[in-house]
Parts: C-alpha cells; structure tokens; sequence
C-alpha cells in the first residue's frame, strides 16, 4: 500500500474496545520504524491454513542467554554516582 500503520492518538469508543484509531499514513518516511511495532492479537482469514508457531518458540537455555546477556548490558552501563568509590 506504500503507507505506514499509525496511531491517531484518539481513543475509539465502546464499541471499539477503546483501542486507539489506526490510519494509514503516506509519509513514512519521517518515522522511526523502531516505534512502529504491533502486536497483532488475532487474525482470521479463511483462506489461511491453521499454523501453530510452537517451534518458533525459544528454548530454556536461549532465554537464559539472552536474560543474563541483557544483564550484563544493563550493569556495563551502570555509571557511579559522583563522588562514589568503586
């Protein structure tokens, strides 16, 4: 469509489950994309085969990774505070 999933900032009404309004915007290109995620609950489209995603799920010990590497991060850029020893 050459458009950009936005949100209007406006809440739609009950009937809406005051989600927020979407539109389709044609100028993509002043945004960030990192700001443009979606989490897409439900979709339903008959001609779709059923799928199940079970085997995309990440094992325990690729989460235990990725948690103690997101640790590690997260320390490295800890600064002290000024006048503190380290």
């Amino acid at each position: 469509l050459g458009c950009l999933l936005t949100s209007t900032g406006k809440t739609l009404p009950k009937w809406g489950s005051d989600q927020d309004e979407v539109s389709c915007n044609s100028n993509y290109h002043q945004f960030d994309d990192r700001q443009h995620v979606w989490n897409v609950e439900n979709i339903y489209y008959p001609k779709l085969p059923n799928a199940t995603f079970s085997h995309l799920a990440p094992s325990f010990l690729s989460r235990f990774v990725e948690l103690h590497r997101v640790m590690l991060d997260i320390n490295a850029a800890l600064k002290p505070k000024e006048g503190e020893v380290t």
